[in-house]
């Protein structure tokens, strides 16, 4: 180590992330955190379109840990279905980060839709967490990209690829699972169908969003619910 470095750790802040150098030096820190990352331009946008209740309740606020938990604490009863969504950028490199993060949660998910899975070792992640069925698809000729979604075994979950799966294209590279699920409490059956998505950048917006919207078509006769995660890449506030 030489004297420069010795003479950093000297400093009253060097072992402080950024993070809590705010926490610490800001006397309203939540303001401060919110004001750095908050970029409510294409939100706007959407409220000046649309009249939809349900777009106003929607909060997008950045959310710490502890903040999320919080939350979590007042509203989970009310939560028939919850789903994670990530861009992993590898499972194979950053499954321990995520289970880490999760674990922190005080929530244990019913899907968890990763991104990015990329091709590396995927059958060894099967049993990444305890309980849960690993679905995944992957691309043909590369190891970058793929979707991967978690369900977890307390609903019943069949897959309907066939029926609503993004057709392999030239100018549209994209990998896909859909999902049914479905769940009994009591008297009420919950049902779903759930999809991860990963839209590899630069392919065909146009064709994409064809092949979407024709399964969507598909769906929305089934008159079921569906949620639908993942990456698309693509910017909203240019379309």
């Amino acid at each position: 180590m030489n004297i420069e470095q010795l003479l950093l750790r000297q400093m009253p802040f060097y072992y402080l992330t950024d993070y809590d150098f705010i926490e610490n030096l800001s006397n309203d820190s939540q303001r401060a955190r919110d004001k750095m990352y908050e970029n409510s331009n294409f939100y706007n946008s959407l409220l000046a379109v649309t009249k939809s209740e349900l777009l106003q309740k929607l909060n997008f606020n950045y959310r710490t840990v502890d903040d999320f938990n919080n939350m979590l604490s007042s509203s989970v009863k009310n939560v028939e279905i919850s789903v994670f969504n990530l861009n992993i950028r590898s499972l194979n490199k950053n499954h321990v980060n995520l289970f880490t993060f999760l674990q922190l949660l005080n929530i244990q998910f019913d899907v968890n839709v990763l991104s990015e899975i990329w091709n590396y070792n995927l059958d060894f992640y099967h049993t990444l967490f305890k309980d849960y069925t690993f679905y995944y698809d992957t691309p043909p000729v590369s190891k970058v990209g793929g979707v991967g979604v978690f369900v977890n075994k307390v609903w019943n979950c069949n897959v309907v690829n066939n029926e609503y799966k993004l057709a392999l294209h030239d100018e549209v590279a994209v990998e896909n699972v859909w999902l049914e699920i479905t769940k009994s409490v009591g008297k009420r059956k919950s049902k779903y169908t759930v999809a991860g998505i990963y839209r590899h950048p630069n392919s065909n917006i146009n064709l994409f969003t064809d092949l979407l919207e024709n399964t969507l078509c598909k769906i929305r006769q089934t008159s079921m619910a569906c949620v639908i995660a993942g990456d698309i890449n693509i910017d909203f506030s240019k379309y």
